[in-house]
């Protein structure tokens, strides 16, 4: 939990820091199950992921049955953070999360509810890209 408060703390410092340049806010966009995210700044920006949760959290685009689960989610804030944040692109299938986390009976579909911003920075390094997650990041 402590940690999860340090990670949101660096984001805030970081979005309170440069709010009058940042360039693109996804506003805490749905992207249902069998969907791709993908988060895209400038090559003098870096994705800095703000709020993210996956699960079934209202109905709308993603849900549109209760069958009596909604509000089951995890903030996966702290995990997309350390995907994504600090390069210029993420993008991933959001099935993947399901191997990650599973906050719903599994015969439900989930979706994820992400917001990022762009922040001035150069991008991280990667070493690897997870083809379990099919995941690629610059």
């Amino acid at each position: 939990m402590q940690r999860v408060a340090r990670v949101r703390q660096r984001q805030l410092i970081l979005v309170q820091k440069y709010n009058n340049s940042v360039t693109h806010d996804a506003g805490g966009v749905e992207y249902c199950q069998f969907e791709r995210f993908t988060g895209n700044c400038s090559d003098s920006k870096v994705v800095l992921v703000t709020y993210a949760v996956y699960g079934r959290l209202r109905l709308g685009r993603c849900a549109s049955t209760d069958y009596g689960s909604l509000g089951c989610s995890t903030d996966v804030t702290e995990l997309l953070d350390s995907w994504c944040s600090g390069h210029t692109q993420c993008s991933f299938d959001v099935a993947s999360l399901r191997t990650v986390v599973q906050p719903c009976p599994t015969d439900l579909t989930s979706y994820l509810d992400v917001s990022f911003t762009c922040v001035p920075g150069t991008a991280c390094e990667l070493s690897a890209i997870s083809a379990a997650h099919n995941f690629a990041i610059k």
